[in-house]
């Protein structure tokens, strides 16, 4: 096995899990996005060209407001996997050193599985999912309550 000495570290520990997990999703994203971009219609570009809109103006006025629904979808699905990034935390660290890297889901497969404390981790599990239906609630309400889309 190779030694990997930031994963030891208190400080670097947590940063490597980010680093991987953008690494690990960020596939998946591009091509949410790249969805997204392709229902922009071109056509919207042109009239903004035509009416004499700069570049920039022409991308920064027409391009995030029509990727509101793409952004909001990576968003909401990027909040529930970081709550839900059980497996490389527990293969690149298993929550440590001194819990620097545990997160709730790691606590609760601890508590559950090394503990034998079923009921206290079923607890902690509904706690979790209704934490994770309020973040998703508070961002629907963010973004309009439509999803995102543009009315």
């Amino acid at each position: 096995m190779i030694n990997r000495p930031f994963l030891g570290s208190f400080a670097w520990a947590l940063p490597a899990i980010i680093i991987a997990n953008t690494r690990r999703v960020l596939g998946f994203y591009m091509i949410v996005l790249l969805a997204g971009l392709q229902n922009i219609p071109p056509h919207l570009y042109e009239a903004a060209r035509i009416d004499g809109v700069p570049a920039l103006v022409r991308v920064w006025r027409i391009t995030p407001p029509l990727l509101r629904p793409s952004l909001f979808l990576a968003a909401i699905i990027g909040i529930l996997n970081s709550f839900s990034c059980f497996d490389l935390v527990y293969v690149m660290t298993h929550g440590g050193p001194g819990h620097a890297t545990e997160i709730l889901i790691t606590y609760i497969y601890k508590a559950a599985f090394q503990q034998a404390r079923f009921d206290y981790a079923a607890a902690l599990t509904v706690v979790q999912f209704l934490v994770l239906v309020a973040l998703t609630a508070v961002a629907n309400r963010a973004a309009g309550g439509n999803g995102g889309a543009i009315e």
